[in-house]
């Protein structure tokens, strides 16, 4: 037997098999109670445990981390009892989808980029991690932490299969070169890019817009929206952004032509943002 799919949050609550893929979510727990002492909060680490186990490969993981505990206990896991043998049951993964609605801690992303590295298949990738980026409604502004950059990068390192024909980054810090070697080892099959509330370090986000518009003609799809450039503070090993540097597109954009006329507003009008002005049209 062949597992399809995997879908797994970060309560326990509620087990369901339906159609080949596994849910665990928390659409059963009444979130006014307290939980129970025997309660497992989360269970993604089990549930990882049982994965390797049973050895079975899958094709489709959706990790959805979505307990918002302040215990990084209560929401984390580690691919730390595995061995390399045991990562063989992610060697057929086509598609990788991660969520956390609170920020990751390393040992998350670590396992992220493990699992990834180990799919050998994958066409769709999803990462969101949820790091914040600009100011907030005070005008502070926002340092992330090298190694935030760094942890992401080893998530973008680890995409190693030739084949993606989609990308998806959420709230991720990510380097210049990292991403601009990601984009073009999938040049000819990339059809699908998402990117939403990224910061770019080393370099400009415009930029890397400009090279996908010459060069990645196979797009079909695309939404981006709040991009950041992330300002290197000298001698601090932080990163500080301020306000987006590219708004983006006014929702997913499809269509090859019209794709590359969005690539085109956003290299000419980075700053141009089309929700704001489409609801101000329609106010008047």
């Amino acid at each position: 037997m062949t597992v399809a799919s995997y879908c797994l949050s970060g309560v326990w609550t509620n087990w369901d098999v339906d159609h080949d893929t596994l849910h665990l979510d928390c659409d059963g727990y009444d979130g006014g109670a307290p939980f129970p002492d025997t309660c497992t909060r989360s269970t993604i680490q089990p549930c990882l445990d049982a994965i390797v186990r049973s050895k079975m490969p899958f094709t489709c993981l959706q990790l959805l981390v979505d307990d918002d505990s302040a215990n990084p206990a209560e929401r984390g896991f580690n691919l730390d009892s595995m061995n390399e043998e045991d990562f063989s049951v992610f060697s057929k993964l086509e598609v990788a989808h991660f969520e956390a609605i609170t920020p990751l801690d390393d040992s998350g992303l670590e396992a992220m980029a493990k699992i990834i590295s180990h799919a050998n298949r994958l066409k769709i990738v999803s990462c969101a991690q949820y790091d914040e980026f600009g100011g907030d409604e005070d005008g502070e502004t926002v340092c992330t932490a090298s190694q935030r950059f760094e942890l992401s990068d080893d998530t973008l390192r680890s995409i190693k299969w030739d084949g993606i024909t989609a990308l998806s980054f959420e709230n991720m810090p990510v380097s210049k070169d990292l991403l601009f070697n990601l984009l073009n080892k999938h040049r000819k099959t990339l059809e699908d890019l998402n990117l939403h509330r990224c910061a770019l370090r080393d370099g400009s986000w415009t930029d890397i817009i400009q090279w996908i518009k010459d060069n990645l003609k196979s797009l079909t799809s695309i939404e981006m929206t709040d991009l950041y450039d992330a300002e290197s503070q000298a001698n601090t090993g932080q990163y500080l952004t301020r306000e987006p540097s590219v708004c983006g597109t006014p929702g997913g954009i499809t269509g090859s032509e019209k794709v590359q006329d969005a690539l085109q507003t956003m290299i000419e009008r980075p700053l141009f943002d089309a929700n704001a002005a489409a609801y101000d049209e329609l106010m008047v």
